[in-house]
């Protein structure tokens, strides 16, 4: 592809999520077993620990958040420089289609990244519960019903993620459809190649194989929430 592709993600980003993923597993696990015990004594040793880790998550990921809302903002900024540009004919029209589609995603991103800081908060004071439970100050029966109603809310979040994941699959599939057309136009004046256009056509393909799997996804989610 001769754009700019945001969709290939950096390694070390995926390996944050993967880890954050991991320990929201063990945390559920750990929550789950806190809230059934009745003689814990171990988790005494074990919950500061894993409170401060879950809170230093979330900080990190209220400053990713800032730090996205401000990239999203200086995105409009340029993208409303860039319009102007293309009222002028200016610049081509690949690059217009370009810059808006990045102004879009980092919106998305902002969007997605809220729901992400609201589920760890939630997770955040599951641990709180259960350790609460482990000292004594909270009753079982009073944990296990909060829990209960965090871990509801944490799986409606889990679809508006998959709402905002649809999103953004959704921007790339418009993008690789105009772009596409306009390879063929080109090709056919032997501006383009064959193979610029076997490219694009794959792009197309995958974008909405994207754009197709996270709508049945959501749709499927929305589903286990009413059952």
């Amino acid at each position: 592809m001769s754009h700019s592709d945001p969709r290939r993600t950096p390694l070390r980003p995926r390996l944050a999520r993967l880890a954050r993923l991991t320990l929201c597993l063990a945390g559920a696990a750990f929550v789950s077993t806190a809230a059934q015990a009745s003689d814990t004594g171990g988790l005494d040793f074990v919950c500061p620990l894993v409170e401060h880790e879950r809170q230093r998550l979330l900080e990190d990921s209220k400053v990713e958040l800032e730090l996205v809302e401000n990239e999203y903002l200086a995105r409009k900024k340029i993208f409303e420089m860039i319009e102007r540009l293309w009222a002028a004919h200016s610049i081509e029209r690949e690059t217009y289609l370009d810059y808006r589609r990045l102004r879009d995603r980092t919106k998305v991103r902002v969007a997605r990244l809220t729901i992400q800081i609201a589920q760890q908060k939630g997770i955040v004071e599951q641990y709180v519960l259960a350790c609460a439970q482990n000292r004594g100050a909270r009753t079982a029966t009073l944990v296990s019903a909060r829990v209960e109603e965090l871990q509801a809310e944490y799986r409606r979040l889990d679809c508006e993620l998959l709402d905002r994941d649809s999103e953004v699959a959704e921007i790339d599939r418009e993008f690789d459809e105009a772009i596409l057309q306009a390879t063929r136009t080109l090709a056919d004046q032997n501006i383009k190649t064959r193979y610029e256009l076997v490219v694009e056509e794959y792009d197309l393909s995958q974008s909405k194989a994207r754009s197709d799997s996270y709508r049945r996804r959501a749709m499927e989610c929305r589903k286990q929430l009413v059952n």
